[in-house]
């Protein structure tokens, strides 16, 4: 099982790796993660804005980071659905087994279709 020091630490690993965030200092809301059955979910935002609250500064679309509890596992998600609809579908195909971030997304995709009729 992942502890919260160690996923931290894969999330703060990730970030900094992350090509697309470079210019803007990722840093993770640590007051904000949150545990759920199957994984770690951290928020993050730039650095930036942090430092000056100004909107300008906020990310767009900032996203998620996910580790997986049982393998460490790292998947990043945009804010474009609710938090708890990736919290949901996530802990759902991790209990079916193996998950990948294409999985939550797909499934995720295919049920705002369906809600929208």
């Amino acid at each position: 099982m992942i502890t919260k020091v160690v996923a931290t630490k894969a999330a703060q690993e990730f970030l900094s790796r992350d090509a697309s965030l470079a210019k803007i200092k990722p840093v993770l809301l640590e007051s904000k993660t949150r545990e759920a059955e199957t994984a770690w979910i951290f928020f993050y935002d730039s650095e930036e804005h942090i430092a000056s609250g100004d909107y300008r500064d906020a990310l767009a679309g900032g996203g998620l980071v996910f580790v997986d509890k049982a393998n460490g596992t790292v998947h990043s998600f945009s804010s474009a659905f609710p938090v708890q609809a990736y919290i949901r579908v996530y802990d759902q195909l991790r209990r079916a087994g193996a998950v990948t971030t294409a999985d939550v997304l797909t499934r995720i995709r295919e049920e705002h279709l369906a809600s929208k009729g």
